[in-house]
């Protein structure tokens, strides 16, 4: 699951919530793994959404 840039910024947190509730989360193992998906989907979303906001800044 990719969070996009058009979602508002409630729907991918609850899309990041979500993802923390599944069950394999609570899997000592896939712990990490799964932590640093999430990490590195919020870091990709915040900066799609820097560079969108630059864009927008930029056009007006």
């Amino acid at each position: 699951m990719k969070l996009k840039i058009e979602e508002n910024l409630d729907q991918s947190l609850e899309k990041l919530i979500k993802r923390t509730q599944k069950p394999s989360f609570s899997n000592n193992k896939g712990l990490t793994k799964i932590q640093r998906f999430i990490l590195l989907d919020t870091i990709d979303f915040i900066q799609n959404l820097e560079k969108k906001k630059g864009n927008s800044l930029s056009e007006g």
